[in-house]
């Protein structure tokens, strides 16, 4: 299990009053305990008490956004506990991919980026309603006691936020997307053991082989990453075993901090590095085309223009001014079985980062103002600067990214494996590691004693010969899950939004009074004196650790910061920007 706790996961959860989460299939598949997350960080209620947008009306009849939000470079403590423990950890491997996503991508409106479907045959947005946002959205209750925990219907009229019975509904990865998973074919080179996948379409894969639908995520780009086609998702950062205590930011084999597996993430990031799909003539056409219908649309260059098709590539960088490469670090060490601390005092120098760091970030600096203790799994991320869209490219509806940066999403995706069968690619391998290759559909058997099966589903071992001559050995059956040996866990946050700092002449940011006023001169002026914006939020939930479990008590997030003060005599000055959201369950 994983759960987030700044920004706080959802697990799943919306606005439920319920110790237990009321539908595991809502938004994406965590794998995690139904008592983990935290409900909705809104007042529960219809949308005269605050609507999807997290507008809500003040008693003196304005209207101010109480969504989380956090300033663009801000510097912001990623916080999680996972339970099977990770880090240089004998017991496991593990890699932690921490990314976020806007509504630029979740409902993209270019049609080079993306397959089309019939209902993108041309630019625009698919599901924008007038001021609503159309994804990521978390779902709108419809009165005080509506939880809005319904997952979001397979139809395209669902993801329109046109109605209070559509609004209810969280979504992220939009109906298009699902649509073209569904139809896809799926990557049948990989290792699924003896599991029997039901589907020949991206839905099926080791780890959900009867192909279940858990909101519109498509399983196997959840289940593998780096995955080979374009996701809506942006890297912030990779974290493995296989990486050194120093920040790989770009895929140098000069760079000592550069091992060969986050040379090979870093090469494969969507970020800088392009992603291929194969695109018919028409969005229309190819939903009327037989592969589609067979669910088996071309996943590789070589079917896909042998049925006459056209294979198209691209990055995000194609596209987006001010993208960079994710960074990659090595993990932080936790134990087996301990959803709690983890031992990061190694990583202190050189964790800080991410993806859009600014270069003349010193990442001390960053550690010496958010000293790491005795805290959970932790990443220090700088909150990314809107990117600009390049010229001559059509990406968002009206053009204008601060619009799309209104509502965003983060998601951390936990990856364990055993060493009972080798699980990295050699590319991804330093030469003299190199096993002689991964595990793939050679190693598929649904025969237990087949030798190219490396595990097989509740094996018997023998142990011994039976207690007298004659008599059957003695044997014992293992509780083995061949679709859990190796296995991704997930959550995500509800959604936030990531805003430019207001101009000084700004008399009312971000079109609401913000009260108390944001004083824009002053903050920019430490800024330019080469300090930071450091987020200061709470964690937790209400009830002490034996009711708040597997979830923390409240705590804020960081719960140590030294910030530099100018009325201190120091040539630098820091701004600390407050929040707080709670949760009841």
């Amino acid at each position: 299990d994983v759960y987030m706790h700044n920004p706080r996961g959802s697990n799943d959860r919306n606005c439920e009053r319920n110790v237990n989460r009321q539908n595991g299939n809502r938004l994406f598949d965590s794998q995690n305990n139904a008592k983990g997350g935290y409900a909705c960080p809104r007042p529960v209620g219809d949308e005269e008490r605050m609507d999807d947008n997290g507008f809500m009306p003040m008693p003196d009849r304005t209207f101010q956004r109480k969504r989380m939000y956090y300033f663009e470079n801000s510097i912001l403590p990623i916080e999680w506990t996972n339970q099977h423990g990770c880090g240089l950890n004998s017991k496991v491997n593990c890699d932690i991919v921490i990314q976020y996503s806007c509504e630029d991508l979740l409902d993209n409106a270019n049609v080079d980026i993306f397959p089309r479907t019939e209902r993108q045959d041309s630019f625009g947005q698919s599901f924008m309603f007038g001021a609503f946002a159309s994804a990521p959205r978390d779902g709108n209750p419809n009165n005080a006691d509506d939880a809005a925990t319904d997952t979001i219907p397979d139809d395209p009229d669902a993801g329109v936020p046109d109605s209070e019975g559509n609004r209810r509904y969280g979504m992220h990865e939009n109906v298009n997307y699902y649509n073209l998973c569904q139809h896809t074919q799926r990557n049948m080179g990989l290792y699924t053991a003896d599991q029997r996948v039901r589907r020949t379409d991206m839905r099926g894969t080791r780890q959900n082989p009867n192909g279940n639908r858990r909101g519109l995520e498509c399983p196997e780009e959840r289940d593998y990453y780096p995955h080979p086609h374009p996701s809506p998702f942006v890297d912030v950062a990779v974290m493995t075993n296989d990486a050194e205590f120093a920040r790989c930011t770009a895929p140098d084999t000069d760079d000592a901090a550069c091992t060969q597996k986050c040379i090979w993430y870093l090469e494969n990031s969507f970020n800088m590095h392009d992603k291929c799909f194969c695109e018919g003539e028409s969005g229309a056409a190819k939903e009327a085309s037989t592969l589609w219908n067979q669910r088996q649309w071309p996943n590789n260059e070589a079917d896909c223009t042998a049925n006459g098709y056209t294979w198209k590539c691209g990055s995000l960088n194609d596209f987006l001014d001010g993208l960079n490469y994710p960074a990659c670090v090595q993990t932080q060490f936790s134990r087996a079985n301990h959803l709690g601390n983890a031992d990061i005092n190694a990583l202190a120098d050189d964790i800080a980062g991410g993806h859009q760091v600014t270069d003349a970030i010193d990442p001390s600096t960053v550690l010496a103002a958010v000293p790491h203790g005795l805290n959970a799994n932790r990443f220090i991320w700088q909150v990314p600067s809107i990117p600009t869209i390049r010229d001559g490219v059509q990406w968002f509806t009206d053009g204008d990214m601060t619009h799309a940066y209104d509502s965003c999403m983060l998601r951390l995706r936990y990856n364990i494996s055993t060493s009972d069968f080798p699980q990295t690619p050699d590319a991804a391998l330093e030469v003299a590691d190199r096993p002689g290759g991964m595990v793939d559909s050679r190693n598929n058997s649904r025969e237990e004693d087949d030798p190219n099966l490396p595990l097989a589903q509740d094996p018997y071992i023998p142990i011994g010969p039976g207690p007298a001559d004659g008599e059957t050995d003695r044997f014992v059956s293992l509780a083995v899950n061949t679709n859990q040996f190796a296995r991704t866990f997930q959550d995500r946050s509800y959604v936030f939004t990531i805003k430019r700092l207001a101009s000084a002449d700004q008399a009312d940011y971000d079109d609401v009074t913000a009260t108390p006023p944001v004083d824009a001169t002053a903050i920019q002026n430490c800024i330019d004196s080469g300090g930071f914006i450091y987020n200061v939020n709470v964690r937790g939930k209400r009830g002490n650790i034996v009711q708040t479990y597997p979830a923390v008590e409240y705590d804020f997030v960081p719960n140590m910061l030294v910030a530099n003060s100018a009325t201190g005599g120091s040539s630098t000055c820091d701004v600390v920007h407050f929040q707080w959201t709670g949760s009841d369950y």
